[in-house]
């Protein structure tokens, strides 16, 4: 059975169309060699879209943390849900420094030269959310990889299928599929 993924626009998720992970990686691929995610200001448009998106649909991630792991709205917060605006936050206050150049040492046969580290992002990334902890082990990442100006390509646990639909509908609607995309189902 092929991979089923979200929709090709924004905001009108399409549950159960087929699309090939190749192309769906090579489109990502060619987005982001366009350079458009290297920029500070693309990086945290992504990462306030991600937190207003995770606000919205925050009653929804709840009720499918309930469904599929029978968490109380309590536990959901605590362990999975309110974790995940301290680390948007802190990426948003982070993210700048990140991208800044570190000084490092040069090898004694190069001196007088002076080295740096660069932190550059080097193109799609593949999460595969585990089914313990679905959405703080999906977004997490998700937040890792936009804050280095990477896309992402997520697939959420099978065995969490509310919180895998919840994920998607939210990404899909905050998100074009060149800068996040969700594949769901069995892989």
């Amino acid at each position: 059975m092929p991979p089923v993924a979200t929709a090709p626009d924004r905001g009108s998720p399409q549950a159960g169309t087929s699309l090939d992970a190749k192309a769906l990686v090579e489109r990502q691929r060619t987005y982001f060699e366009t350079r458009v995610t290297l920029p500070l200001e693309w990086r945290r448009e992504q990462l306030r879209a991600l937190e207003r998106a995770a606000r919205q649909h925050e009653a929804q991630i709840l009720d499918a943390l309930r469904a599929d792991l029978s968490k109380s709205a309590e536990e959901a917060y605590l362990t999975e849900v309110g974790s995940i605006y301290g680390e948007l936050k802190n990426a948003l206050k982070h993210v700048k420094a990140w991208m800044e150049p570190r000084r490092g040492s040069a090898p004694l046969v190069i001196q007088p030269a002076r080295a740096y580290q660069y932190a550059d992002p080097l193109g799609v990334t593949l999460i595969i959310a585990p089914w313990n902890y679905p959405y703080q082990l999906s977004i997490a990442p998700l937040i890792g990889a936009l804050a280095a100006g990477c896309t992402a390509v997520l697939k959420p646990s099978e065995h969490a299928p509310e919180t895998s639909r919840v994920l998607a509908r939210m990404l899909t609607q905050a998100f074009p599929p060149e800068v996040v995309s969700v594949v769901e189902g069995a892989a």
